[in-house]
């Protein structure tokens, strides 16, 4: 018998393993697999659902969530950092993200290394002794805190401790007390612990992968309170949550297919969330969002091609960075348009398909430029 020598034994292995892992769904999670400026999200969610996420595994495992009925929809909007007013407090942000009809913005950390937050910040109304009174709530990350290093793969653990301090001038309005400072500590460790395939409400089944995700907030509250003496700061309270969060990802779609929010025990789920508007996955992830357009080759080098894959009216495209900076705006006839895109930098770009007439958005996606 012919004998096998240990490279060759090696080779095949490795061999083995990669279309084991090709086989079975095993994704990786990039940036372009996250939320840019420009994106809508409408999410749905159920309190406490008779769902558990189930146990990790180092084998391909199958969820099955099709059954979700649409009970609350939010819909929630991601813009660049500087439309909003508090952009000065968050000058490494990227991305920020506003839910309609809910005042305030939490702001994001986006790059090649990872998707991050950087803290958020809100107006918080309060009435006292039949009086209104309004204050900013800014809480800034330091350091920011990782939700998901690039590239995402299975198996990848991260751990970190965020800080936090904020304080309200007014916030409790007696002769005694005239602010207050809460002081956070978030500890976090995050793990991609399972794959596999999962079924939405849509019907649709994607190839996912998952992330657990456990956090420890430790919030001290300080009152300054003035005596005959002078103004001091003073512990007052100190609280400590726990908080257990398992979310599905897939390639393309720019936010998690579902979340499920456990309760500080982690073995009830309290609330999941799940994405409405996700598209049905094709196995080729140059199609846009919503599939009207194919874009390729994606990344991209020196050109870049959009092909309408509907025969519409005259169409307009418009090319944006991550900071919602307008870069390109072209006229799409015969359902197709080129791009040169020598002088774009290295990252992570936004397009526009709209109606030339009626300004309708047809379409949004994302593509790469790697030179």
């Amino acid at each position: 018998m012919k004998k096998i020598n240990t490279l060759s034994f090696i080779a095949l292995w490795c061999m083995l393993l990669t279309f084991s892992a090709q086989a079975f769904g095993q994704i990786t999670l990039s940036e372009s697999d996250f939320p840019s400026v420009g994106l809508t999200v409408v999410t749905d969610s159920v309190p406490y659902p008779a769902i558990m996420p189930g146990a990790h595994s180092n084998k391909p495992q199958s969820w099955d969530f099709s059954s979700l009925v649409k009970t609350y929809p939010r819909t929630i909007k991601f813009v660049s950092p500087s439309s909003t007013k508090y952009a000065s407090a968050f000058p490494g942000a990227t991305l920020a993200d506003t839910t309609y009809g809910v005042s305030g913005y939490t702001f994001f950390i986006l790059n090649g290394s990872g998707f991050f937050v950087a803290g958020n910040e809100q107006p918080v109304n309060f009435e006292y002794k039949s009086q209104d009174y309004v204050f900013e709530s800014e809480v800034v990350f330091y350091p920011p805190f990782e939700q998901m290093p690039f590239p995402g793969k299975y198996s990848i653990t991260t751990t970190g401790l965020s800080r936090a301090s904020e304080s309200y001038s007014e916030a409790i309005p007696t002769y005694s007390v005239t602010a207050e400072r809460i002081a956070s500590g978030i500890t976090y460790w995050d793990t991609l612990d399972a794959f596999g395939t999962l079924k939405m409400p849509n019907k649709k089944t994607y190839d996912v992968l998952r992330r657990v995700h456990h956090e420890l907030d430790n919030d001290t509250v300080y009152m300054y309170v003035q005596t005959i003496l002078g103004g001091t700061w003073v512990p007052a309270s100190i609280t400590e949550f726990k908080k257990t969060q398992y979310s599905w990802y897939s390639n393309g779609l720019s936010f998690p297919l579902v979340q499920l929010n456990m309760d500080t025990t982690s073995s009830t789920v309290r609330s999941i969330v799940w994405d409405t508007t996700a598209p049905a996955p094709t196995g080729i992830n140059d199609i846009s969002n919503n599939y009207h357009v194919l874009v390729y080759p994606n990344p991209a080098k020196s050109e870049i091609t959009f092909n309408t894959l509907e025969n519409t009216a005259e169409q307009s495209l418009s090319v944006y960075d991550v900071t919602g900076r307008l870069l390109d705006k072209v006229t799409v006839k015969n359902n197709m348009v080129t791009l040169n895109t020598s002088t774009y930098s290295n990252g992570l770009y936004i397009y526009n398909l709209n109606e030339a007439g009626t300004g309708a958005l047809l379409d949004q996606g994302k593509f790469i430029i790697q030179h």
